[in-house]
């Protein structure tokens, strides 16, 4: 009863944010079949990136990697974590939700790319939360609620910065843009799974949750500031034309419906 009260634990936060992302699209939300295969797609990048992972891991002088501290441990989150991971799920949106024909404006960038990053929060989650509860002394229950509040919503917000910036390229008008859209759609999540992975070393002091926090907070900003724009942008809302603000063009028509 324990382990399955705590598998709901773990996969209840993704499941919900799932959710929340999907009732964000206010003027023509995705199918909910979509939703779901994006869902389920997350965690197909956990093979590949545990594979390279480990590879990239044994690429430097493992005595340099626990002997030098910062260096190290900044190698480890950024490399074998942020660059790995993000860019598994990247490749995997790009070769699979972009090509969705009802993929047809910035916001649908959003809510898959939030979407796809759950599935493999899930998966994650549940394993992490499982193995605490496995081994003795480990504060399961606090480790769930925390990693529920933290870790989960942080892959969301990695992956919902990716698919901003893919909407984006997606819909471009002018394509010199997509010398910055793109490259942003990997090196935006890349960025923050980074940082966010390096500041989880240093909770266990009150300036590191307090970092720790002050990263969440500006994720959450940046994607609320992200989906504000993608709404605006968006061919479906009463009374668009379909000609964004700066010049670019959604491709979707207020009466195609989904």
């Amino acid at each position: 009863m324990t382990e399955i009260l705590l598998s709901l634990l773990a996969v209840v936060p993704a499941v919900s944010l799932v959710i929340y992302f999907y009732l964000q699209d206010r003027y023509e939300p995705e199918p909910r079949g979509y939703v779901i295969a994006a869902f389920l797609y997350g965690p197909l990048v956990l093979v590949p990136a545990l594979w390279v992972g480990v590879r990239v891991k044994g690429a430097v002088d493992q005595e340099w990697l626990v002997l030098s501290g910062t260096a190290g441990q900044l190698y480890e989150d950024f490399m074998v974590a942020g660059a790995v991971e993000e860019g598994f799920k990247w490749l995997l949106f790009m070769a699979t939700i972009t090509r969705w024909r009802e993929f047809d404006e910035t916001m649908d960038g959003v809510v898959s790319g939030a979407t796809m990053a759950l599935g493999l929060a899930a998966v994650e989650n549940l394993y992490y939360v499982l193995d605490c509860h496995r081994h003795p002394g480990c504060p399961v229950w606090q480790h769930a609620v925390l990693r529920g509040v933290f870790s989960v919503p942080a892959h969301a917000l990695f992956g919902a910065s990716m698919g901003y910036f893919v909407g984006r390229a997606k819909f471009v008008v002018h394509r010199w843009r997509l010398a910055y859209l793109l490259p942003a759609s990997l090196a935006v999540p890349w960025l923050f799974h980074g940082v966010y992975d390096h500041l989880c070393s240093y909770v266990g002091s009150t300036a590191g949750w307090v970092a720790l926090g002050a990263i969440s907070v500006a994720m959450w900003v940046f994607v609320a500031v992200a989906i504000t724009r993608a709404l605006r942008r968006s061919p479906f809302k009463p009374g668009a034309d379909g000609i964004a603000q700066d010049g670019e063009t959604e491709s979707g028509s207020a009466s195609s419906g989904k």
